[in-house]
């Protein structure tokens, strides 16, 4: 399975290269980590759900990442850290969340920007 990331309660305003900038920002950081075996975006899915609700959006993030390969627990944690720092540089007014999912083989690993 790929891994896949999910980045809910983006601002609405956002354009579709911002978003494109986003989704090849996101790659880059897994692509770096080389315990994940992504070497581009094939490798991965990277998903921008629609909210249905306007009020709110942009002021908290929330970034969930699953079916990642089952690596130490540091590189699940660096994961967090890296792409929760990534929104944070983008959306600097933004309450960020990260959350690397376990799958039950392992604990959540979470970083947020508070």
């Amino acid at each position: 399975m790929k891994p896949k990331i999910t980045v809910s309660l983006l601002p609405p305003e956002l354009k579709e290269y911002e978003l494109q900038t986003l989704d090849q920002n996101i790659v880059a950081v897994f692509v770096s980590i080389d315990a994940f075996g992504v070497k581009n975006e094939d490798d991965m899915i990277v998903l921008f759900p629609p909210d249905s609700m306007k009020k709110g959006l942009g002021s908290t993030i929330v970034v969930e990442i699953v079916d990642i390969p089952n690596t130490q627990r540091a590189y699940r944690v660096n994961l967090a850290e890296s792409v929760g720092k990534l929104l944070k540089d983008q959306f600097s007014q933004a309450y960020i969340e990260c959350v690397v999912r376990g799958g039950g083989r392992w604990y959540d690993e979470c970083w947020s920007s508070k």
